[in-house]
C-alpha cells in the first residue's frame, strides 16, 4: 500500500505538470497566458494533432483552430479553479487517479506481453481449417473456408493469444506467495 503512495506522489504531479507548466519547450512561442498558465504554441499544436487523430472528421480551420483554443482556455480554467479548491488532494481524487494508474499500467503490461505472444505464435492451414470446421459444425453458416481464410485466420490468432495470456496470468499466480485469512475475508 505504501508503494502505491509513492507512485501516487510521483504520478499526480506528473499528470497536473502540463495544466501548471511554466516552461517553454525549444522556446516555443507564447500563444496563450491563462491565468499565468503559459500555452505555447508546441503544446497547443502538440493537442491539435492529437484531437485530428481521435477525430478524422475534424478539419483544422481558423475557426476550428479558435474553438479548440476556447476548449483548452475553458479546461485550464476549471483545473485551476479545481486546484484552488484543493479538489485535486481529495481522497475521491486520488482513488481514482490510482484505479486509473493500475488500469493502465495492467492494459500495457497485456500489450507488452500480447506482442511478445504474437511473435512466437504460428497458425498453420491445418489449425485454420480445423477451426473452420469446429465454427462450421456448431451450427454455424459459414461461407466456404476459400472465402474467409484471412478472417479464420486472425479469429484463431486472437484465440491462441487469448488462451496464452490467461496460461502466463495462471503462472504468475501459481508463481507467487499469497496468503489470504478467510476469517476475515467472510467476517460480516
Amino acid at each position: 500500500m505504501k508503494i502505491r503512495f509513492i507512485y501516487l506522489a510521483v504520478l499526480i504531479p506528473v499528470l497536473l505538470l502540463p495544466a501548471c507548466s511554466q516552461s517553454r519547450p525549444d522556446n516555443s512561442p507564447i500563444i496563450a497566458d491563462i491565468n499565468g498558465y503559459k500555452l505555447t504554441q508546441a503544446d497547443f499544436l502538440g493537442q491539435l494533432k492529437a484531437e485530428v487523430e481521435f477525430d478524422r472528421d475534424f478539419k483544422v480551420t481558423r475557426q476550428a483552430k479558435q474553438e479548440f483554443l476556447e476548449q483548452i482556455i475553458r479546461r485550464e480554467l476549471l483545473i485551476q479553479e479545481a486546484q484552488r479548491l484543493r479538489l485535486d488532494r481529495q481522497p475521491k481524487f486520488v482513488r481514482a487517479i490510482e484505479r486509473y494508474w493500475e488500469s493502465t499500467l495492467i492494459r500495457d503490461l497485456l500489450e507488452l506481453k500480447g506482442e511478445q505472444i504474437d511473435q512466437t505464435l504460428v497458425i498453420s492451414q491445418t489449425d485454420a481449417r480445423a477451426h473452420y470446421e469446429q465454427l462450421k459444425g456448431a451450427g454455424g453458416h459459414l461461407p466456404p473456408l476459400t472465402e474467409v481464410p484471412d478472417g479464420i485466420m486472425v479469429e484463431l490468432k486472437e484465440k491462441k493469444r487469448a488462451q496464452a495470456l490467461d496460461q502466463w496470468v495462471a503462472q504468475l499466480r501459481q508463481n507467487a506467495t499469497v496468503t489470504i485469512d478467510e476469517d476475515k475475508l467472510f467476517k460480516d
